[in-house]
């Protein structure tokens, strides 16, 4: 019995009394760039690739991918890790643009 007070008052508190602090917010916020931003950047690269694949939108993809490099970019006093990124970003929108007009023009060929 005194267990179960006891869980029912401790869930009590952090479910419903307790209030948000500034560390609440940090660690609800993306740590894991802080930590790993280079890893982050190759996951969110291979992320983007796959769903370009699948035909899915990459568009908030890039966006992290975006604020990533600038992070690493912030961090290290080096842009060309930014310059790099965004060459590569668009490398593949144009590659994939151009398999998008490829596979158009093949299906309009193949009506007539």
């Amino acid at each position: 019995m005194c267990v179960v007070l006891s869980l029912a008052a401790f869930l009590g508190y952090f479910l419903i009394l307790r209030e948000e602090n500034d560390v609440d917010e940090f660690l609800s916020s993306e740590v894991y760039l802080y930590v790993d931003p280079c890893g982050e950047a190759k996951t969110l690269e291979r992320k983007i690739v796959e769903a370009r694949a699948k035909g899915k939108d990459t568009r908030d993809l890039q966006e992290k991918l975006d604020k990533v490099a600038l992070l690493i970019a912030q961090k290290h006093g080096d842009y060309s890790a930014l310059e790099s990124s965004l060459q590569r970003i668009k490398l593949q929108k144009e590659a994939e643009d151009a398999a998008r007009k490829a596979k158009k023009q093949q299906k309009v060929a193949g009506h007539q």
